[in-house]
């Protein structure tokens, strides 16, 4: 890590400065401090995160299949559908996205300089509109409204998901 990025996130001048006394302050700067390191060490190599990755992704994915299950219900309530349907449908959603991305893995195998990520956006995005219709019979136009304020929502919590995911693996990696 650079010298300038190391001395603008210097923790330690705070607690020797006295600005980090409070209880447990010497806990949270250890693991920021541990976070700032993980950080040099997931930029030099970044393959060091796949183990955390690999631990902790799938259980991610489906932590949030009842967050999605909910957002369905809410905007899809006055259906006659039981939760366990919003949870089949989430769940059928995810396997989409998984069978895809197999098939992704395998083209960029046969040809890697191949772009693949705005074409698999497009497809999931016209596959899980058109299954959302069929799920959730309504006006095309307000189930486009409500499945994008769903997607939104689910994309919002996803990425804070995958953010905090980051910070704990890389202040797990080891200081080099």
């Amino acid at each position: 890590m650079p010298e300038v990025i190391k001395s603008r996130l210097n923790i330690e001048a705070d607690v020797k400065s006295g600005r980090a006394n409070a209880d447990g302050a010497e806990e949270e700067i250890a693991f920021l401090q541990r976070a700032i390191d993980g950080f040099g060490v997931a930029l030099a190599h970044p393959r060091a995160l796949n183990p955390v990755l690999d631990q902790w992704l799938p259980r991610l994915l489906i932590i949030t299949l009842p967050f999605t299950a909910l957002l369905l219900a809410l905007f899809g309530r006055k259906r006659g559908l039981y939760f366990v349907d919003h949870i089949t449908f989430a769940l059928h959603l995810q396997a989409f996205v998984f069978a895809v991305g197999l098939i992704v893995i395998l083209v960029r195998v046969l040809w890697p300089g191949l772009s693949l990520g705005w074409p698999l956006f497009a497809i999931f995005s016209v596959y899980s509109y058109i299954a959302y219709l069929r799920t959730y019979p309504g006006n095309w136009f307000w189930a486009g409204i409500k499945f994008g304020i769903i997607c939104s929502i689910y994309g919002i919590s996803l990425l804070i998901d995958m953010i905090a995911l980051l910070v704990y693996g890389v202040s797990t990696l080891p200081a080099v």
